[in-house]
């Protein structure tokens, strides 16, 4: 029987002759880039300080039903995907000598016009967001107790951090106005710059484009 089509020997792309050649050539480069970027992405676009956590469609800030919310702590509670990588970050910080202790996770809105209104009494509203934009009330924002710049805990938390899904969003880095080390956020699920996938390269979201959300301890 005659050699079928399937059958006959396709050559490697360095081994094609004349413009097929090429052609085959760009796809390769072109597939290996964009494999390239899809791995990068997975592995450092959490980390991005402008990446933000995206908020709960069909939900209000700081109202959020304790049905989306899990206790990390006896003094945090954060929305349950979020809860969960925040309880493995806490144990293996643990396991590797480093105590890593939220003090305040989830802030119903209440709670959110109270510390507004206490920083503005001292003339730093920047200390606090607005009621209802808050990331604090979304459950995707942790502040931890004694946790500073230059400490063995925050260069842990800058190292390990995002492989939680926790960022430290960049309004609160170190030198920023209102700089906050205990300040922490949840993009697990890609966050504003990567969407619910968590791999997409649109980078729609940016620290510009969010309310600068600032909290205090």
């Amino acid at each position: 029987m005659g050699a079928q089509m399937n059958d006959v020997p396709v050559s490697p792309p360095w081994k094609t002759k004349g413009p097929r050649r090429g052609r085959i050539l760009r796809r390769v480069v072109a597939a290996a880039g964009v494999a390239v970027l899809v791995l990068m992405t997975a592995s450092c676009g959490y980390c991005d300080p402008d990446n933000r956590p995206l908020p709960l469609v069909g939900y209000t800030n700081g109202k959020l039903p304790a049905a989306l919310l899990m206790t990390v702590s006896a003094n945090c509670q954060a929305e349950e995907r979020a809860g969960a990588d925040l309880k493995k970050l806490i144990s293996d910080a643990k396991a590797a000598r480093i105590s890593m202790v939220p003090g305040e996770c989830y802030r119903d809105y209440a709670t959110q016009v109270y510390w507004r209104n206490y920083w503005c009494n001292l003339g730093k509203c920047q200390m606090a967001a607005v009621p209802g934009t808050s990331n604090h009330g979304w459950g995707k924002a942790a502040d931890f107790d004694d946790l500073d710049f230059g400490t063995a805990a925050f260069a842990w938390m800058e190292a390990n951090a995002w492989r939680y899904g926790w960022n430290h969003p960049g309004w609160a880095q170190q030198g920023k106005p209102a700089a906050e080390p205990w300040h922490w956020e949840w993009v697990g699920d890609g966050g504003t710059m990567y969407g619910s996938l968590g791999c997409s390269t649109s980078g729609s979201g940016s620290s510009q484009d969010q309310p600068e959300e600032v909290t205090d301890r």
